[in-house]
């Protein structure tokens, strides 16, 4: 079945027009001042992370395991949403401050695992001391905040704090779909989120554990045999046309950014995303 699923979902040929892209990314990048440009340095761990997770698609379809792969192809259009922010935001006088805000939350994210960590644990003679020792450095760390995180309306502090939109991811996207511009290239990427929004709140559903995602097993149709846990050839379409897409509009962003040349590997992007589409089967 793996040798069907490389032929039928042309995972050699994605496979090379990715590696084609990021050795050409490579190439730009050894000699970059990184202290100096913070905005092409936020778009390459972007661009690093899509990457990483387009391998672990691309493994995962190979083996037929649509579910999974569709999965994780939601945290590729996420990366997508980030791509598209920074790019409308590009002109903003505040930028450098949005972006230092971005990195620090980073800060704050190791923050809260630790409190939670520390939290949850039994009753001890210096886990009081310790939660006041962890304020005290969440406190350090909002200091540094260029825009003071504020709670939302369950009291906790959004992971997306640092974007100035409320209601975390799902408010960054809503605001970039009702944003409005004349630059073609803001259009295409502020379509691409608004055209993919939907594959990404289907991943969100049966990511989690409830009855839709249980049930739903993508590309098998045999109803009857509810326990079949075996991979399978079919649907693989849906993650890899979704995560595609998603690519598409990161690396048309990177490419402008760092004045690549390498536009004709969108091109063979472009191609075999509508390659996947076409592939699609109802569920």
């Amino acid at each position: 079945m793996i040798i069907k699923n490389v032929v039928r979902w042309k995972i050699n040929e994605l496979n090379k027009i990715l590696f084609q892209f990021i050795d050409c990314l490579s190439n730009s990048t050894t000699s970059m001042d990184k202290e100096n440009n913070q905005l092409q340095l936020t778009i390459l761990h972007i661009t690093k992370k899509a990457f990483i997770t387009m391998q672990e698609i691309i493994f995962l379809c190979k083996h037929g395991f649509a579910d999974g792969a569709l999965s994780l192809s939601r945290n590729v259009y996420e990366q997508l949403v980030l791509i598209c922010f920074f790019r409308l935001h590009r002109n903003d006088i505040n930028l450098k401050e949005i972006i230092e805000d971005y990195n620090l939350n980073s800060e704050y994210l190791r923050w809260k695992l630790r409190y939670a960590e520390y939290k949850n644990l039994k009753d001890s003679p210096g886990k009081k001391e310790a939660l006041k020792k962890l304020e005290q450095e969440k406190n350090e760390v909002f200091n540094k905040a260029h825009n003071k995180p504020q709670k939302n309306d369950s009291n906790k502090i959004s992971n997306y704090w640092w974007s100035r939109e409320k209601g975390g991811m799902t408010g960054i996207i809503n605001a970039i779909i009702g944003t409005f511009s004349d630059d073609p290239i803001d259009k295409n990427i502020i379509d691409a989120v608004k055209i993919l929004r939907p594959y990404h709140d289907f991943a969100s559903s049966i990511l989690h554990a409830n009855s839709l995602g249980n049930i739903t097993r993508i590309g098998y149709s045999d109803g009857d045999n509810i326990i079949n846990v075996m991979p399978t050839e079919s649907g693989q379409s849906i993650p890899l046309y979704f995560s595609t897409m998603s690519m598409i509009g990161i690396l048309g962003y990177v490419n402008e950014v760092f004045k690549l040349e390498c536009t004709a590997s969108i091109v063979e992007l472009n191609h075999l995303a509508k390659y996947y589409l076409a592939q699609i089967e109802p569920l």
